[in-house]
């Protein structure tokens, strides 16, 4: 169940969708629930497949016990070989059996428009494509479209922002890679930067200790300061304390949901949960909206009618002509 106030925020959520320019960023908890591994299962995989390679992977462990992934990364791409760096990828993330989830169904339910995802994989095309919607998909390699997302009309595209899996050189994940991502001014980090400062952006599958969502929140204070756009973000298992620390230090809403324990594993059912509600919020809103413009719409077909009459009335109306009367008639 959620509270008073975290029912006004999934309103004020389910508002903000309903407009053309808002931005849903997904994250990579939402591929999850397809089964496609989280970023520290992602890297103990990668060090397994670098011993199974014949190479040492001791201090790549020991790099991921400590929380420090990006290194873990870093070390692992420079054991493999190009292919086998490529190969591994291929095999974990671009898997063309693995379909959009339940979660993935009703994140395109909401009807966005707009999409910026860290997810190399197809998931999220996919389930748009199930839905009979063509999008445009841009990595963080197409320069030529990149700048035409930050036009004030764009609409409809998916911002692949760590690259995608078929372009294995565009895939964003050791310490190098991000820093070449977001030292290059003229590309995404640009794009990126222009889209947090004009657009509404609702992150969805993040958590805190993400280096995106870190990456995120320093890119939009240290640029802009407390004075930028409003942004949302429905995470997991935040405190009030959290809440208030997000919405005054970085202008970030916090929609929280609580998790809960499943054979040692954390399950995220209440996010199916929310995204469900607002997308229920989204719909009974069009419904009325429909209502009303086919109620507009009748009233002023009415009127029009009316002056059109009056109008043949003036013009034809002849000297001799015989009057017509209209009266209704009970039987």
């Amino acid at each position: 169940m959620i509270g008073t106030e975290e029912e006004k925020l999934v309103q004020v959520i389910a508002e903000e969708l309903q407009k053309k320019d808002t931005i849903l960023y997904i994250g990579s908890g939402v591929s999850c629930w397809s089964g496609l591994p989280s970023w520290g299962k992602l890297l103990a995989d990668l060090s397994s497949y670098v011993s199974e390679q014949g190479y040492s992977n001791e201090h790549i462990n020991k790099a991921i016990s400590n929380g420090k992934f990006l290194y873990a990364a870093s070390l692992c791409k420079k054991q493999l070989t190009a292919q086998e760096y490529a190969c591994f990828l291929k095999k974990e993330m671009g898997n063309e059996y693995i379909q959009p989830s339940i979660l993935h169904e009703a994140i395109v339910q909401l009807g966005c428009n707009n999409y910026v995802t860290t997810n190399y994989d197809k998931l999220l095309e996919k389930a748009l494509h199930l839905k009979g919607r063509e999008i445009q998909v841009i990595s963080n390699k197409n320069l030529v479209e990149l700048p035409m997302i930050n036009r004030w009309d764009a609409c409809n595209y998916i911002l692949k922002s760590h690259g995608d899996i078929d372009d294995i050189d565009s895939i964003v994940l050791t310490r190098e890679d991000y820093s070449k991502l977001y030292q290059d001014t003229c590309n995404i980090s640009q794009t990126l930067k222009t889209l947090f400062l004009t657009r509404t952006v609702i992150f969805v599958g993040f958590g805190l200790s993400d280096p995106d969502f870190d990456y995120i929140r320093d890119c939009i204070t240290n640029t802009y300061g407390c004075q930028q756009i409003v942004h949302y973000a429905i995470m997991p298992d935040m405190e009030a304390d959290e809440k208030r620390y997000w919405k005054e230090q970085y202008g970030i809403k916090v929609l929280s949901y609580q998790t809960n324990k499943e054979n040692s594993q954390q399950k995220h059912n209440e996010l199916l949960v929310l995204i469900q509600r607002i997308g229920e919020i989204i719909e009974k809103s069009k419904s009325l909206h429909d209502l009303a413009g086919k109620n507009i719409s009748e009233t002023v077909f009415q009127l029009s009618l009316i002056k059109y009459l009056s109008k043949l009335e003036r013009d034809y109306c002849y000297e001799n002509a015989f009057p017509v009367g209209v009266r209704e008639i009970h039987n």
